[in-house]
Parts: structure tokens; C-alpha cells; sequence
């Protein structure tokens, strides 16, 4: 009998730990730190602690994933143990305050760390190129006699350097689909450019590399070069635009390289550059200066290693998807010093709410009691591949008239039907000025004038508000005939923050009717 219940009480123990293991299990983001007496929100990273003792991470709920450790439960001592040798917010063990099947706040290093479960990840597809191998040695590259016999092996090349720079002059870029395999996380891509400048007054020609996922140029200086020296040291640009190459051998002069701009014959290179990289180049034979395709590999020690392939895209970056969706982006210029006097002594836009279109509450309550629900698009930049992401978002609305209560979910954050049980506004919150551009709640804004706005849904008359928080630039479009209605936000995100770029758009007005 007592070893039967003995049994039990394992039994029991087994189950009650692997209970409060499965409330930990999950995609959990990170909603707020305090330390210090001061309080920090507006966070997006994740902390995912899988299954089978697995720790990850993600930048946000759209990033991909990258292990970061593992983690065990401590029934005794009622404590998350983590291990990672990456950062020390994933290294350590926190005390469980709080786990149930929504929330986890833990105490860790004097911070208590508050997250939200999410119902799942949203990350970009995956790259589906298998990750190449550059399995060739120097000696390869030598011939068996003579060693490495330069001469003979640019004889083999396509182009000489006059080519290069007459066919460059007339080219204004050329594109490119980037994949980076970083030895410590998943792999991913995005769009570059060699840009090239030819200034025929100077007869220089400068080439130089541009992301389009920053905007701006990767090389801090533009490099142009004259072509009379071109000419003088031909044979130091045998690969320009690309790196010089200090031993290759060409492998192939015909090869039919197919992309999706196309079929190119050319030329494989492969070789050893600067720090010992290897390089494997696809030289276009009928275009001096083009290369279809390019793979670079860095190899050390994790996680200093890595791997990038380049294959050529659109002629022109403005007949490329992706340049259509960058069009979309309209950066927000002004600064928090903007909203104050000179030497920010004094804030100067304190009587901007007597400009906003929506001052009745009652008459607000009465044009809402018969919405059920709004419907907006958000476009998001995803940094990590590059592009815009799209999905629809719903907020409910919620009227009581008799208690002169108002309550739409505040969908401005990327989620559905987000924090309703904090969004409700009453007359009192809306008279005192607590609720100026609700659902959201910037309390630092200016209104810069009147627009004419047409969306999807049609055309409408705004009142156009600029808006800062902690993490965020806001320009607002307030329509002026549908109290608490917002046409549409943009959010651009503030130096230093983990914020993405994102776009609402009202699609769709939903009524009880």
C-alpha cells in the first residue's frame, strides 16, 4: 500500500510538472519591462519556448526564428531556466510571477519581464535555395606545372577593360535577388543594386552598391574611377565591378546559367579573393561588366561564417514588384523638436484638439450605434525579406448609449480585436481630453491641415494628423463626416526602434443592418 501510494505521488508530481510546462510552451511576445521604478512598453520581440526544451527567438511575430538555447521548468524553485551563450536576456534563471494560458511575467536580473502568447508566428516563407558548397581548394586553382598561370587563365575570360567601361557608361544599374546563409540563423533575402555613374565630363566611372531595403547605399563613398587609369592598370580590373580575384581558374566558358530575366552564356570563374574568400563568378559573355550570378563564401569558425548568393533581376529596378511596393513608403520627416519652441522650453501645440473634427461625443455615440465592425488592410515592411506583407484586420465596435460608453478595438498594432478589455472611452475620458485620436493614443500630435483622401472605400475629406510615441512617427487621416472613424495610418518607425513600416487603409465599413 504505501509503496502504491508512493506511485502516486510521482505520478502526480510528473503530471503537475508537465501541466505547468504546457502553459510555458508557446510563442510568447514581450509587452513590457520594468526595472528601476520605470516602466518600458512598445516591445516586439518573441520568445518561442518549443517543445522538447527548445529555446528560439524572433525580432517580432513576422521575423523568422533563430535558436537561441534551451530551457527547463524547475518545479521546486518555480523557475524558467535558460541557457544560451547569444545574450544574457536568454541566459539565466527567472522566477515565474505569473502562467496562465494568455499571460507570463517572470522575474530576472531585478526586471519583471511581461509577455502575451500569441496564437501563432507569422514569418516570411522560408528560402527555398539550397545553400551552396564552394568545395574547391587554392591548389586547385594551380596549374600542375607552372602553379597559377595568370596569363593563361585571363586569356580565357570574356571581356578586357575597355569593353567593361564602354558597355558600363550607358548602364544605369543592374539588380539583383541577394540570399544571405549566416551560419547561426535561417537564411534570407533581399533586393540590391550595383549602381553605376558615368561622368563624361570627368571621364571617371564609379559603380557602387545599394540596398533597396535601406534606401540608401551600402558603400560609404562613391568610388569613381578614370578611365585612363582603367586603361593603364587593366589588370587590376580583369573582374570589375566585382572583387578582384587573387588566384581563379575558369571552369567553363559556355555555360547556360537560366534566371528569371533569362537565359546567359557565360563564363564560370572560380577563385580566392581577399581574406582567403571564395568566389564563384557567371560572367555574361555578351555584356562586359555583368554577372548573372555570384556566390561568396566566408568560411570560419560559427558564427563568423557565411555564405551569400547574387542572381541577376529586372534590367530596372522600376519594373520590379518590389520597387512598386517601396513606392508605397512615405517617410515621415519631422522630429520630436518639431513640436516645441526653440531650446524645447515650451510645447507648442497644447490647443490642437479644438482643430479635430470630432468635439460631441453624443453625436459620436449616435453615428457609431449602428457599426458593427471596421475593416482595414495593413501593409508591412518585412525588413528581413524585403518586401510588403498584407493582411486584413477587424475591430469591433461596441456602443452603449445609455451609459455613454464607447469601446473599438485598437487593431492600429497589427493584431485583430486587440486589447478590447482596456479600450472602452466614456464622456468623461472624451471631454477631459484623454481620448483625442481614439482607438489610438498618442497624446503628442499637431494637425498640418485638411486632404482629400481616396482609398479603396472611396473618397473622403480628412483632417490630417502628425503624431509621435516612443517607437513611432504617425500621419493620421481623420474623416471628418464619421466621428472615430480613421481612414488611414502611416507608422514610421523612429531611430533605434524595432518597429516596422506599416500602412492601414480603411477597406470596409460593416453595419448591424
Amino acid at each position: 500500500m504505501k509503496k502504491l501510494v508512493i506511485t502516486l505521488i510521482v505520478i502526480l508530481c510528473f503530471f503537475s510538472l508537465k501541466a505547468q510546462e504546457s502553459k510555458i510552451i508557446g510563442n510568447w511576445k514581450l509587452t513590457q519591462v520594468e526595472a528601476n521604478s520605470e516602466t518600458e512598453t512598445g516591445m516586439e520581440v518573441v520568445f518561442i519556448f518549443a517543445e522538447n526544451g527548445v529555446f528560439k527567438a524572433a525580432r517580432n511575430a513576422e521575423s523568422r526564428t533563430m535558436d537561441v538555447g534551451t530551457w527547463n521548468y524547475n518545479k521546486k524553485n518555480h523557475t524558467l531556466v535558460m541557457v544560451s551563450d547569444m545574450d544574457k536576456d536568454f541566459n539565466g534563471e527567472a522566477s515565474i510571477v505569473e502562467v496562465t494560458k494568455n499571460a507570463l511575467v517572470y522575474k530576472k536580473d531585478g526586471a519583471t519581464l511581461s509577455f502575451i502568447k500569441l496564437a501563432k508566428m507569422n514569418p516570411p516563407a522560408k528560402v527555398e535555395m539550397e545553400k551552396p558548397i564552394l568545395s574547391f581548394e587554392r591548389d586547385d586553382l594551380y596549374d600542375n606545372e607552372e602553379g597559377f598561370n595568370e596569363k593563361a587563365e585571363a586569356k580565357k575570360l570574356p571581356w578586357n577593360i575597355t569593353a567593361i567601361v564602354n558597355y558600363l557608361k550607358d548602364k544605369n544599374e543592374v539588380l539583383f535577388q541577394y540570399t544571405s546563409f549566416p551560419d547561426s540563423r535561417e537564411a534570407a533575402n533581399w533586393v540590391v543594386s550595383t549602381k553605376f555613374n558615368y561622368n563624361e565630363v570627368d571621364q571617371t566611372l564609379g559603380a557602387r552598391d545599394y540596398s533597396y531595403a535601406q534606401n540608401d547605399y551600402i558603400d560609404m563613398t562613391e568610388q569613381a574611377i578614370s578611365v585612363d587609369y582603367f586603361k593603364e592598370n587593366k589588370e587590376d580590373f580583369r573582374f570589375y565591378p566585382e572583387e578582384e580575384l587573387d588566384w581563379y581558374k575558369v571552369v567553363s566558358t559556355n555555360e547556360i546559367l537560366k534566371t528569371a530575366l533569362g537565359d546567359f552564356e557565360c563564363t564560370v570563374v572560380e577563385g580566392l579573393g581577399g581574406f582567403s574568400e571564395k568566389f564563384q563568378y557567371w560572367m555574361v559573355n555578351n555584356q562586359p561588366g555583368v554577372y548573372a550570378k555570384i556566390v561568396k563564401v566566408k568560411d570560419q569558425e560559427p558564427p563568423f561564417g557565411s555564405t551569400t548568393v547574387q542572381i541577376i533581376k529586372e534590367e530596372s529596378i522600376e519594373n520590379s514588384e518590389y520597387y512598386n511596393q517601396k513606392a508605397k513608403l512615405e517617410h515621415l520627416m519631422f522630429e520630436e523638436e518639431d513640436f516645441y519652441t526653440e531650446g524645447l522650453e515650451n510645447y507648442k501645440y497644447s490647443n490642437e484638439k479644438d482643430k479635430l473634427p470630432w468635439q460631441d461625443f453624443h453625436l459620436l455615440l449616435e453615428q457609431l450605434s449602428n457599426i458593427k465592425q471596421l475593416v482595414y488592410s495593413l501593409d508591412q515592411l518585412n525588413e528581413d525579406v524585403n518586401t510588403f506583407e498584407n493582411k486584413k484586420l477587424t475591430a469591433d465596435v461596441f456602443v452603449e448609449a445609455e451609459n455613454q460608453r464607447l469601446k473599438i478595438d485598437n487593431i492600429f498594432n497589427g493584431y485583430d480585436s486587440y486589447n478590447t478589455a482596456e479600450g472602452d472611452v466614456y464622456l468623461g475620458d472624451y471631454e477631459n481630453g484623454n481620448a483625442d485620436l481614439y482607438p489610438l493614443d498618442e497624446g503628442m500630435y499637431r494637425v498640418v491641415g485638411q486632404e482629400e483622401l481616396t482609398i479603396d472605400l472611396g473618397t473622403f475629406n480628412c483632417t490630417v494628423v502628425e503624431a509621435l510615441n516612443d517607437n513611432e512617427k504617425l500621419k493620421i487621416w481623420l474623416m471628418n463626416d464619421k466621428p472615430a472613424i480613421i481612414a488611414k495610418v502611416i507608422k514610421d518607425p523612429r531611430e533605434d526602434s524595432s518597429s516596422h513600416y506599416s500602412i492601414y487603409e480603411l477597406q470596409e465599413i460593416i453595419t448591424s443592418n
